[in-house]
C-alpha cells in the first residue's frame, strides 16, 4: 500500500477508515508538520503498522479509495 494522507481532511479520513477517529484530534498529529516530527512519525507509523495488519491490502486499497484517502 502506498498511502498519501497528508492534508488533514485526508489524514482525517484515513483515522475514520482505520477505526480510530480519535487520532485526528491529537495534539502530535494535529496538522502535517506535527505528524512529520521524528517522534510523531516513529508514533505514527507504529499505529499504522498495527492497524494495516488487521486486513489483507485489498480490501485497505478499496476502503482507502472510497474515502478519497
Amino acid at each position: 500500500i502506498s498511502l498519501g494522507a497528508v492534508q488533514n481532511n485526508q489524514f482525517t479520513a484515513l483515522c475514520r477508515v482505520m477505526g480510530r477517529p480519535e487520532l485526528a484530534t491529537d495534539a502530535r498529529f494535529r496538522d502535517p508538520p506535527s505528524r512529520a516530527a521524528p517522534a510523531n512519525a516513529a508514533a505514527l507509523r507504529r499505529i499504522l503498522e498495527e492497524a494495516f495488519a488487521t486486513r489483507a491490502g485489498a480490501e485497505w486499497e478499496r476502503l482507502l479509495s472510497e474515502h478519497d484517502v
